[in-house]
């Protein structure tokens, strides 16, 4: 039996940065904080995200937003099991 890793979602408890993926960043890549970021849950995310005028209702419409986002850079959100 192969164990799937699962990504996570961590915010930043100085700045709110939200990040999704297996681990968190070391250094936030938007207030530059070390060791900074604690686990989430997914409406913690869509509240964070939310409070930025931007209204989603599902995790489907958060995905395809992180989605556009990773469009033509180097990294990319993974694809739904």
């Amino acid at each position: 039996m192969i164990k799937m890793i699962e990504k996570k979602l961590w915010r930043c408890y100085i700045c709110n940065d939200v990040h999704y993926g297996l681990k968190p960043p070391e250094i936030c890549p938007t207030c530059k904080a070390k060791n900074a970021f604690c686990e989430i849950d997914t409406a913690e995310a869509i509240g964070i995200i939310n409070e930025s005028h931007r209204k989603f209702d599902t995790v489907d419409d958060l995905v395809a937003v992180w989605s556009r986002f990773a469009e033509g850079q180097d990294f990319k959100v993974s694809e739904k099991n």
